[in-house]
């Protein structure tokens, strides 16, 4: 292990580390996009020159910051995918399967200089060899006759090695072949030739483009190479309306009783560089500090608007006040307007589609196919579905070690599933969608199921239970003991999964996002998790309330209603305080007796039922008092307090006012094991 070499200032660093993680993240992305072309059998040049453009972009960029471990493994990629682009290597699942190592070796290596930790050399070293062999497997494929193609004189001597092979591919599988001819003025040559490139890239490939020889003064020609099965009139008049002086000549023409052969490269656009694109770009990297300033910076606002507005409900009462507290008045809903714009704007930077994670689920699951000998199809739906970005790197780790525990423990050897009348292609389905102001996902697989009778065994022997309380247990409060620390009832220990670590952290990181888990499962079908999260951590909409002597926090996303409170509406089941709801009874709970503050001195003319919810499950917090709405903004509390089963953090009123956030999701934890400790 040796430290990694870097150069440059902290700051220049931090930018490297950014923009590299970027370019390593679309890399994968693009990985994934080859997957599934390969399975499809249909891989499109572009797909390659994405991965290509992205490897050499970080080759170049770990040079200039002297990160040497990153150079030499680029460099091998480079070669490897410079071969596959130039058909003279073949994309296989075994080049696949190395090049998706290769995508983890990024991950890690940034993670290493990130972190300042050492470099594992030797891994490096053998990955680098095993990209060299493989770069050096040579794929035969007929030679074919270019020259006899009706080209202008010249134009097969000055294409590239790329642009020969491209055209060679093309002419293999028997796709149309055009000469487009334009003639544009100087001043705005590189306009309409960009909007060309654009036309084209969506009717087919363009091969090249070359000088077009004479024209007239003040103009300049081009010549376009262009490969398309699209019907020749549509394309043509697209170009015709970009300039009425552009001409098209067949080279091959597909005769119409000709099918087309069956190709393993669809033609696209193959462009080294994107022609015509802006120099800046569209968008910028924003550090999300920066984003989380901000959003304090609103914060502080929304406080501010509700000492005004408190300051109106004063100058109200004030003889001759009413109507400079009518023009005030005006002035703060305008200023409410545009705080909630702003709020929302910076809520819409801030939210990213969980694409980026359901990508590195498809490599992890290619990765333990190949390392558990199981043969699974991996589906995902919903990877539009966006999250606050924060959210979505806390969520990373707990989706895979679902899915890692999926394919481990749930989806069964090809044997054994065709044994109960299964496929023997397994499959693990990861789903996402909004609901109200929360995301549902779903990991699933159709495997064996969570086994009872090795889950009750397990309690015995961990002496969690006796044998009469294990008896008397449902199956839905069995399943929750796998998300016990430690708890597995695997005998043996796999790489994969089996020592008893995993599903308590996923529990654990899932109630940190003030979310829930729960699982289904059936004997031979699968298992299904279904994980309940806010879309966001950051400006919430929040009910308070008054418990006793203190005030609280309760997010609104959480509230399924709120009802008057009468003592004869409250029920007592096994011990336990319940109201009657619309689908049975729900537990209720006081505050005073979860945090022991004091009750009020007298009692209150009326309390109120606050219904809570979270994925299944219900619960009801009484409140003596309902105080209102408010935008607030949840601040994480001090070591000391950071785990008091129950609070999310604190927020500030204004005034000064502090007071604690609820976390439903705990809270509601919290009651289903005091169900199952007095039942």
């Amino acid at each position: 292990m040796t430290p990694p070499s870097t150069s440059g200032s902290q700051a220049g660093m931090s930018e490297f580390l950014a923009e590299a993680t970027e370019l390593v993240d679309r890399l994968q992305q693009g990985l994934s996009e080859l997957d599934r072309a390969l399975k499809r059998g249909l891989v499109a040049p572009g797909q390659l020159n994405d991965v290509f453009r992205a490897a050499h972009s970080l080759k170049g960029l770990a040079g200039i910051f002297g990160v040497d471990s990153l150079v030499g493994l680029t460099h091998a990629f480079e070669e490897l995918l410079h071969g596959l682009r130039l058909g003279k290597r073949q994309l296989t699942a075994t080049t696949l399967g190395a090049m998706y190592e290769v995508g983890e070796a990024f991950a890690t290596t940034l993670a290493n200089v990130r972190n300042n930790t050492g470099h594992d050399l030797q891994a490096l070293h053998a990955l680098v060899e095993k990209l060299k062999t493989l770069a050096g497997e040579v794929a035969t494929s007929e030679q074919l006759p270019l020259s006899k193609l009706e080209l202008p004189d010249g134009m097969l001597s000055v294409l590239t090695e790329y642009e020969e092979h491209r055209l060679a591919e093309n002419v293999r599988n028997q796709v149309p072949l055009f000469l487009v001819h334009c003639i544009f003025s100087m001043d705005n040559f590189d306009r309409q030739l960009a909007a060309v490139a654009q036309t084209l890239a969506s009717y087919g490939e363009q091969l090249c483009t070359l000088p077009g020889g004479d024209a007239p003064a003040g103009s300049i020609a081009f010549e376009l190479l262009v490969a398309t099965s699209a019907p020749e009139a549509d394309w043509a008049a697209a170009l015709k309306a970009i300039d009425s002086r552009i001409a098209v000549r067949a080279v091959i023409r597909r005769a119409a009783h000709e099918a087309p052969a069956p190709a393993t490269v669809a033609p696209t656009q193959p462009a080294e560089a994107e022609v015509g694109a802006s120099p800046i770009g569209d968008s910028v990297r924003v550090d999300i500090r920066k984003l989380d300033e901000l959003m304090n910076v609103v914060g502080e606002l929304a406080l501010v608007r509700g000492g005004l507005v408190r300051a109106l409900a004063d100058l109200r009462n004030v003889s001759g006040g009413q109507r400079v507290a009518i023009d005030l008045q005006k002035t703060a809903h305008a200023l409410e307007r545009h705080l909630t714009e702003l709020q929302q704007g910076i809520m819409n930077v801030r939210m990213i589609p969980l694409r980026v994670v359901f990508d590195r689920l498809a490599r992890t699951v290619v990765r333990l196919s190949r390392e558990t000998g199981k043969e699974v199809a991996f589906e995902v739906a919903g990877e539009e579905t966006e999250l606050d970005k924060v959210i979505i790197e806390q969520l990373s780790d707990p989706l895979m070690h679902l899915v890692r525990n999926s394919l481990d423990h749930g989806i069964e050897p090809a044997d054994l599933r065709r044994a109960h009348g299964k496929s023997a292609v397994g499959r693990v389905t990861v789903r996402a969608f909004p609901r109200g102001r929360h995301v549902v996902l779903e990991v699933a697989d159709d495997g064996a199921g969570l086994d009872e009778v090795a889950i009750r065994r397990a309690v015995l022997e961990r002496g969690l239970l006796d044998e009469e309380r294990v008896g008397t247990l449902s199956r839905r409060e069995l399943w929750n003991f796998i998300f016990q620390p430690g708890f597995s009832t695997r005998r043996d220990v796999t790489e994969v999964s089996g020592r008893g670590v995993g599903m308590d952290v996923v529990k654990t990181n899932i109630s940190r996002l003030s979310g829930m888990i729960d699982v289904t499962t059936a004997p031979h079908v699968g298992t299904t998790f279904t994980i309940t999260l806010p879309i966001t951590l950051a400006i919430v909409q929040a009910l308070i309330v008054q418990s006793g002597q203190r005030t609280f926090a309760l997010p609104l996303s959480s509230v399924l209603e709120i009802r008057a409170l009468e003592t004869t509406s409250i029920r007592t089941i096994e011990g336990r305080a319940v109201i009657f709801g619309r689908k049975g009874t729900i537990p209720l709970i006081w505050l005073t007796d979860v945090f022991g503050h004091q009750p009020l001195a007298e009692e209150p003319p009326q309390r109120y039922a606050v219904v809570v919810g979270l994925a299944h499950s219900r619960l009801a917090i009484v409140a003596d008092d309902l105080l209102g709405q408010q935008d607030i903004i949840i601040k994480p509390l001090g070591r000391v307090l950071r785990r008091v089963p129950g609070i999310a953090g604190a927020t500030d009123l204004g005034g000064g006012t502090l007071i604690l956030v609820l976390d439903v999701g705990e809270l509601v934890e919290e009651s289903i094991l005091a169900s199952k400790a007095t039942a």
